[in-house]
């Protein structure tokens, strides 16, 4: 598993970029990785653990067909998680193995570690 601390301190809304469905903040984020051959993700953040100061963290995953990221009002949103106070979890969502995944992480303004 990988860990990449972050932060949504300055971050805005890109012209085009939709927040995800269950998002509550305008400060966004991206990350992107390769979906692996068993065709499951689990994706999370923590806001506790790494001395994060974002309590309010929610995360958006995405495909982007044709993979042409100066077309971000085509991203197909494939799940979303709301914050619970100490991270955002989607566990086990199916995805295409070998597709371009795109996680949206936002929320107010602070720091976080996506795994």
């Amino acid at each position: 598993m990988q860990r990449y601390n972050g932060s949504t301190t300055d971050a805005t809304l890109e012209v085009n970029e939709n927040p995800a469905s269950c998002a509550s903040g305008t400060n966004t984020v991206w990350y992107w990785f390769i979906a692996p051959p068993s065709g499951f993700v689990n994706v999370s953040t923590d806001t506790t653990g790494v001395g994060g100061t974002n309590p309010l963290t929610d995360l958006g995953l995405f495909a982007l067909p044709g993979n042409d990221c100066a077309d971000l009002a085509s991203l197909f949103e494939i799940d979303c998680a709301s914050n619970f106070i100490t991270g955002a979890n989607l566990d086990t969502i199916p995805v295409n193995p070998g597709d371009t995944i795109y996680v949206q992480v936002s929320g107010g303004a602070g720091t976080f570690c996506v795994s």
